[in-house]
């Protein structure tokens, strides 16, 4: 094959005056708290099913470094102080790592036993693999459960659902947009009593989520019925 490196559009290298901005503000001290806000950040991924990796900050807060320092992340330091830059994006590298890793975990309820009797090994049937384009083309997305604020829902209502696998399940596919009823029975696999029992489950959770969640809580869940 070709090489095509050629092709690829290479990043601008910042200004002297950025990269001398660079410089000096980093300091021991903005280590120390975008570390902080990197650790921060990556306990909300592991909640959502990535390994534990004692590295997964200091990887966050090198990567938005290298990413400024050769341009591919832009900085205007007249306008934005570093550490709020790198804050920025870290919590949107996490973002996007928590959105994928929450399609991949949310399984098929009954993936593991049509695998069983199928005696097929493997990775189990995931949603991800299920929501091909022509399933999204006939599937309506909620495009309210995809902002910030009800991540943070879905998040906490996740997290407080640890042991109860069909709630998991339907707040997989809030996570990822289907709200449906029908979809949401369609990918998970649950019938209309064990989604509604499961629902009515998570209705009892979000009653104990922090109270600054609650009102958004009572949005997202109204959005979905």
């Amino acid at each position: 094959m070709a090489d095509t490196s050629d092709d690829l559009p290479v990043p601008a290298s910042p200004p002297s005056a950025v990269l001398d901005a660079f410089r000096e503000q980093l300091t021991p001290e903005f280590l120390r708290r975008a570390r902080r806000y990197a650790r921060k950040r990556a306990k909300l991924v592991r909640e959502v099913g990535r390994r534990n990796d004692p590295q997964h900050h200091e990887d966050l807060v090198q990567q938005a470094l290298s990413d400024t320092w050769s341009g591919v992340a832009g900085w205007e330091p007249s306008e934005t102080p570093l550490l709020d830059h790198v804050r920025d994006l870290i919590k949107q590298r996490t973002y996007n790592e928590r959105r994928s890793l929450k399609v991949r975990t949310y399984v098929s309820l009954h993936a593991p036993m049509r695998a069983a009797n199928d005696e097929v090994s493997g990775t189990l049937l995931t949603i991800e693999e299920q929501l091909t384009e022509a399933h999204v083309a006939r599937r309506g997305i909620n495009r309210v459960l995809l902002t910030d604020v009800f991540d943070r829902v879905l998040t906490e209502l996740h997290r407080l659902a640890a042991r109860d696998e069909k709630a998991r399940a339907i707040l997989g596919c809030w996570a990822s947009g289907i709200s449906e009823p029908a979809d949401v029975m369609t990918l998970t696999g649950l019938s209309d009593a064990e989604f509604g029992r499961a629902r009515k489950r998570i209705l009892y959770l979000a009653k104990h989520l922090p109270p600054e969640l609650r009102d958004a809580a009572e949005e997202l869940l109204r959005s979905v019925s």
